[in-house]
């Protein structure tokens, strides 16, 4: 009975998918029945459809190569993750570099006329 229980334990992880947000690199884990929905990512709110199930390696412990690709695949989700965060923070950092820069304009506007008023006012003696 004990060797019935260790493989009905063992079955549900067999069924899951595990995948990870390819917005924030969250781990996210649904029923393999879920493959191909389209989900919300609880972290970021990204809509994100669930990867196909591979039924093929259900039983099988994975190979070198195979967990090698899936550790690749992970971490290009987490980078590519990554790249999009930097990029919207350059597009922000732009924005508000071009904000300093046309105040600058302003308030160098301001002190030429302030020079050209010192320049030429009429001496009090």
């Amino acid at each position: 009975m004990n060797t019935n229980h260790s493989e009905d334990a063992a079955e549900p992880v067999a069924t899951a998918i595990l995948f990870e947000c390819p917005q924030c690199g969250k781990s996210l884990e649904i029923d393999a029945r879920g493959a191909g929905y389209l989900i919300v990512c609880p972290d970021c709110h990204n809509e994100i459809q669930v990867p196909a199930w591979n039924a093929g390696h259900d039983a099988e412990t994975p190979s070198d190569d195979e967990r090698h690709r899936v550790e690749i695949e992970e971490m290009l989700g987490q980078l590519q993750a990554k790249i999009a965060r930097l990029e919207q923070q350059q597009r922000t950092d732009n924005q508000c570099i071009k904000r300093i820069g046309d105040e600058l304009a302003l308030i160098q506007a301001a002190l030429d006329r302030i020079t050209e008023v010192v320049e030429t006012r009429s001496p009090s003696n």
